[in-house]
């Protein structure tokens, strides 16, 4: 079973906002996205923080804030954050987050663990 507990979203000013599973009002091909305007990104954390440094920190010092494959970029506001920003694939994003994780291993040691599940039946992450 799924459960959604919040969505975090950046609006076309550049802030972030949460939203809570109780005002996404999902239904049968609808959402609450369907009627946002403001909306530049909706945004997940890609990978598990670690108890003395966070993936993001380790991301910006590996050089990759704002490196981009295809559509996928990693975000220059957060950089656990990765974004489409012009119709990106699944592999888009897969490969940058292969990309990401292998870099920061390489540069530090720390094997990243993604945060965000995969809902293609073909697709059980890229371990």
């Amino acid at each position: 079973m799924l459960l959604i507990v919040y969505v975090d979203v950046v609006t076309i000013q550049g802030k972030l906002q949460r939203l809570e599973k109780n005002d996404l009002n999902f239904g049968y091909r609808a959402s609450t996205f369907q009627d946002m305007t403001d909306l530049a990104a909706i945004v997940a954390v890609t990978f598990f923080n670690y108890k003395r440094v966070a993936a993001a920190e380790l991301i910006e010092k590996a050089g990759l804030k704002g490196f981009r494959i295809g559509g996928a970029v990693v975000s220059d506001i957060h950089a656990n954050f990765f974004v489409n920003v012009d119709n990106s694939t699944s592999r888009d994003m897969l490969d940058l987050i292969a990309l990401v994780k292998d870099k920061v291993d390489q540069k530090f040691g720390v094997q990243l663990k993604e945060e965000v599940l995969y809902f293609h039946p073909h697709c059980t992450g890229l371990d």
